[in-house]
């Protein structure tokens, strides 16, 4: 919200799908990538990346505890898919990039091994 890409609503959106649909959005271990629809309060498309030093849990039979978490927002579906999706499905198909991400302590060094990742691609 503080960078004004989403309403309030989005996070709601969020919360809601989980307890609707569970934890679909955990998808390997220790990753999630927990999103909205467009119509849900997106503004304009960005996402957040946050590593927590204490994981969550989200239920998910296989891939808890979660300390990597990517929101996206995007303002259509095709912008969902078209920015991002592929950047960071790139980042984990090496798995020794969960460990280079967890080791980040700066925007500027999640966005330096994206780059790298995305250059090797």
């Amino acid at each position: 919200m503080a960078a004004d890409v989403v309403e309030p609503r989005y996070y709601q959106a969020i919360l809601d799908a989980v307890e609707q649909h569970g934890p679909y959005f955990v998808l390997a271990p220790g990753l999630a990538m927990p999103h909205g629809r467009p119509e849900e309060g997106v503004k304009k498309t960005g996402f957040a990346l946050v590593t927590l030093k204490k994981p969550l849990e989200f239920n998910h039979e296989d891939n808890d505890p979660v300390d990597i978490l990517i929101t996206m927002a995007a303002v259509d579906a095709n912008t969902h898919q078209e920015v991002g999706i592929m950047q960071i499905v790139n980042l984990f198909e090496d798995e020794e990039n969960f460990d280079r991400l967890r080791a980040c302590r700066t925007e500027q060094e999640v966005l330096d091994l994206i780059d790298r990742t995305n250059a090797a691609a």
